[in-house]
């Protein structure tokens, strides 16, 4: 599935088009506003699966998951932490084969620990 100009521009994804046509050498890292990855998961997941360049390391953020809610793209580990009340909420996706370790971080301001 190709994706019109217009479609990869409301994504915020047409950088990244013209990234799936170079041969890329080294760790690829991808960074997008979702804005709500339940609204424009589906979109996102189809440029990810018929894209020749796969990230190796996509950020998200806004992504306005919830703890119920199941997200997943073929190929990719998840570690994500989500907004409070469905707002805000990040996601770290690591293709699999990609070693990575998970460590706490400490919130200076309050003195919190997040465990992810």
């Amino acid at each position: 599935m190709k994706y019109s100009k217009c479609c990869q521009e409301e994504l915020g994804l047409g950088k990244l088009n013209s990234m799936c046509e170079q041969n890329w050498v080294g760790l690829s890292v991808m960074q997008w506003n979702a804005q709500s990855i339940i609204a424009h998961g589906l979109e996102f997941k189809n440029f990810i699966h018929t894209c020749d360049f796969k990230p190796d390391i996509i950020c998200l953020q806004e992504t306005f998951l919830k703890p119920i809610l199941n997200f997943k793209i073929p190929g990719y580990d998840i570690c994500r932490k989500d907004g409070d009340n469905g707002r805000g909420g990040v996601a770290i996706c690591v293709r699999q084969g990609i070693s990575y370790s998970k460590f706490k971080i400490f919130d200076d301001c309050c003195n919190n620990a997040v465990d992810e």
